[in-house]
């Protein structure tokens, strides 16, 4: 069994404590955000998304998650924002999904994860709609003092970032 389905499938203690608290939006998740002293999260879905699904399903799900998500945000504006699944696997679908949760739902963006269906699509490829969301009408966010020393963000295999620090 993998990880991901060990902790979906499994009636384990421990699998069952973290489904319980990626789940909750309310009574757990903000008792442990003002123990831990956190204002506000950013919430997404986990792992892959739903890029592993068949175009369909994908749009189904993506679609369910965001406004979904959306509800939980406009019930907590204070204590959270969201980012938007967007179904990689459906190419007719992948610009006006992510148009709906920015512009209607104002979720702040997206996760992108360059594995769709099994196959690593490069940021920069034709095929993977970062051209689309690259050109997504959000302003860049301020440089932030914690990255002042990277200099450079590289990809230096699949799923792997090297930052390269200023001396």
């Amino acid at each position: 069994m993998s990880l991901m389905g060990y902790y979906v499938l499994s009636d384990g203690e421990r699998p069952e404590f973290t489904r319980r608290r990626m789940t909750d939006s309310s009574d757990i998740r903000l008792k442990e955000m003002r123990a831990a002293a956190i204002d506000h999260q950013i919430l997404s879905l986990t792992a892959a998304y739903t890029n592993p699904f068949p175009a369909k399903t994908a749009k189904h799900l993506s679609r369910t998650a965001n406004e979904a998500l959306a509800e939980v945000i406009r019930t907590y504006p204070e204590q959270y924002s969201g980012l938007a699944a967007v179904p990689f696997s459906a190419e007719d679908a992948r610009a006006s999904e992510l148009d709906h949760a920015v512009r209607t739902l104002d979720l702040k963006g997206a996760v992108l994860n360059g594995h769709v269906r099994d196959r690593y699509t490069p940021p920069n490829s034709s095929t993977s709609g970062m051209d689309r969301v690259a050109g997504h009408p959000r302003p860049s966010p301020p440089e932030h003092p914690d990255l002042r020393p990277v200099q450079q963000v590289s990809r230096t295999r699949p799923g792997r970032l090297r930052l390269r620090l200023r001396r």
